[in-house]
């Protein structure tokens, strides 16, 4: 190492260390979607249509697009059990969320539906970044609500 007159000032080896942070996949979405930071909190809805940041990018739609929200592609009711189908982002790029069904008779009482008891789903990918989730809830459903919410605060 040299001084700027180019004498030596240390023969030793300097260590220079870098931390590259990680960036989660929601902040990594954020920065692609959402330029203007005081747009990209989680609970932000930008296109005010009703679906703040985080719901947006569960379900791989524009946060700045009142046109592209989320909704169910099909709803099947039977009475054996009610079925829907729904596009999300592919699991494996939403590591940073929790994904909770609940189920209501009245739209009043919701409660958590459990995995396996109460319903089966399945997930077929049809892009890089999406799939498609069919969802088969018990007879005794209802309504059913998809929740996406972000495991830790930005």
């Amino acid at each position: 190492v040299t001084d700027t007159s180019g004498k030596e000032t240390r023969s030793d080896p300097v260590l220079i260390e870098i931390k590259a942070e990680t960036l989660m996949n929601y902040q990594i979405w954020m920065q692609t979607h959402l330029a203007d930071e005081a747009q990209n909190l989680p609970t932000h809805d930008p296109d005010a249509d009703g679906h703040d940041n985080q719901t947006e990018y569960a379900f791989g739609t524009n946060p700045l697009s009142k046109s592209d929200y989320p909704q169910p592609t099909t709803f099947a009711p039977t009475q054996s059990y009610l079925e829907i189908s729904y596009v999300r982002r592919k699991l494996q790029q939403t590591e940073d969320l929790t994904w909770t069904y609940l189920k209501s008779q009245d739209l009043n009482d919701w409660q958590p539906v459990q995995a396996g008891a109460d319903y089966t789903e399945t997930a077929t990918p049809i892009a890089e970044e999406r799939e498609t989730v069919n969802v088969q809830t018990e007879s005794s459903t209802h309504f059913l609500k998809i929740r996406a919410e972000l495991k830790s605060p930005l």
